[in-house]
């Protein structure tokens, strides 16, 4: 009885391990994708400031009102950016105590 009981605690860490290692892979990948758009809005915010300060549509209020948004929509994202890299930190600082002991 106590070998059945020590098996299935020994494939369940084993599943648990590799569903955690699974779970954190797709976690980074997203990461990754999610900097790759913060990277994009940033240029296309830079993109509407240089268009908007250009003589042809300075003063344009269509213009205005799209960069508006678009540092609305940039505020947003930095937060959850910040939430992103805060639990990214958690992550790494979790994998350090591991690889400590």
């Amino acid at each position: 009885m106590i070998w059945a009981v020590i098996t299935l605690s020994v494939l369940l860490n084993i599943f648990f391990f590799w569903y955690t290692r699974n779970v954190l892979r797709n976690y980074f990948y997203v990461l990754e994708n999610l900097e790759d758009l913060f990277d994009v809005l940033d240029e296309f915010h830079d993109h509407l400031e240089t268009i908007h300060s250009s003589e042809t549509y300075y003063g344009d209020t269509s213009l205005q009102n799209l960069i508006r948004h678009s540092k609305t929509v940039a505020t947003e994202i930095n937060e959850y950016k910040k939430v992103l890299s805060v639990i990214e930190e958690e992550i790494k600082k979790g994998e350090d105590d591991g690889q400590e002991t």
